[in-house]
């Protein structure tokens, strides 16, 4: 740097240079992108693998050695253009990958690397996609279900679809001391949200079980064969496939949104929320479907009487939310205490099956230690 601007950043008449304008994290795009998402240590795993995607998007078309300095406002809108009609990707999909790459070059601005980020004037889009939801109806379940090979698989599809789960990273590692059989709840430690509480719900119950009884003793995940970072997508496609249905897209995410959509109709927001570790914003813009009873209700149902009166709606509740308590998803404190290490509580003493679903319901078991 030479004296005269040493001079005039004395004088506030300049801003100092970022020394990196001198080595390749600096000036080209490749290595500036590796060097941002290493230093990104406050973020989690899936968020890493999210900036990840978007960094290999943009080298895939302006290339590892292209000048961050190089890049134009209108080569960000023509990158966007490539995503959607060269990559084919959807809006909703295109406009998370705009969004990760403003990111990236608000921070090449803020570290002085660059005066003005290229995707500033970029629009981003809507990132919800609601023409991919599907409704994993029971009926489906039950057939995918049936035509899953071992405990394993059952448990990895009802977790999804019947207790609302991730998949992966909540349902491969889920541990047995997290199931809290005496109090009829899960500890799901979501490495996006963090630890929640949600009901063993009727359908899973006789699932979980079965798996439980199943597994080796001492064991500690609930799904033995498989961690987190395997991708149990390509399975899962070839099981629904033998249960005599087409694949459906976003396999585990339109399940958890199936079952968002159910509970919707029979608990309020607030407590669903709690269970499944979203917010109401979040599960109207990404989970909530308008299903095929929806539909032929509407067509069938009067919203007002004879007298004018308006019919109460199906969402309408009243008196206790749940028999769960109310705590299903909050009192954290309270059963703290209650984990004992792989298959050290005591089990449901058997099950009864649903007269409607004909799933197992769990029997009621007597209560042991703490209360929820």
């Amino acid at each position: 740097m030479s004296d005269a601007r040493n001079k005039l950043i004395e004088k506030g008449l300049a801003e100092a240079q970022n020394a990196k304008l001198g080595t390749d994290a600096g000036m080209f795009l490749g290595a500036y992108c590796e060097a941002y998402i290493e230093g990104r240590t406050d973020c989690k795993p899936g968020t890493l693998d999210n900036f990840g995607h978007a960094r290999r998007l943009l080298i895939e078309y302006f290339g590892e050695r292209q000048t961050l300095a190089g890049i134009t406002p209108e080569d960000c809108e023509r990158w966007k253009r490539w995503l959607l009609t060269e990559k084919h990707h959807a809006e909703a999909t295109a406009s998370k990958h705009v969004k990760r790459a403003k990111t990236l070059f608000t921070a090449a601005v803020n570290d002085r690397l660059l005066t003005a980020s290229p995707f500033m004037k970029v629009k981003t889009g809507s990132e919800a996609n609601d023409q991919r939801h599907y409704e994993v109806t029971a009926e489906i379940a039950a057939d995918v279900i049936a035509e899953c090979p071992d405990d394993d698989w059952r448990l990895i599809f009802a977790l999804a679809r019947y207790g609302g789960m991730r998949c992966p990273s909540e349902v491969l590692t889920l541990k047995w001391s997290d199931v809290l059989w005496d109090q009829e709840k899960l500890r799901i430690d979501s490495p996006k949200t963090g630890v929640r509480f949600c009901p063993i719900f009727p359908e899973l119950a006789p699932i979980l079980e079965a798996a439980f009884d199943a597994a080796p003793e001492g064991a500690t995940f609930c799904v033995q064969q498989y961690r987190h970072g395997y991708n149990p997508a390509t399975t899962m496609k070839k099981i629904i496939e033998r249960a005599g249905h087409e694949p459906w897209p976003k396999l585990f995410i339109n399940c958890r949104s199936t079952r968002r959509t159910e509970l919707q109709r029979q608990y309020p927001d607030h407590v669903i929320n709690k269970w499944l570790g979203h917010s109401s914003a979040v599960a109207e813009k990404h989970y909530l479907q308008v299903t095929t009873d929806d539909w032929a209700e509407g067509a069938t149902r009067k919203t007002v009487n004879e007298v004018g009166q308006t019919v109460p709606s199906v969402g309408d509740h009243e008196g206790p939310a749940n028999d769960f308590g109310g705590g299903a998803g909050g009192d954290t404190q309270a059963i703290s205490g209650a984990h004992s290490g792989p298959r050290a509580q005591k089990k449901p003493a058997k099950t009864r099956l649903h007269a409607s679903t004909g799933f197992g319901i769990a029997a009621k078991a007597t209560p042991q230690g703490l209360e929820p």
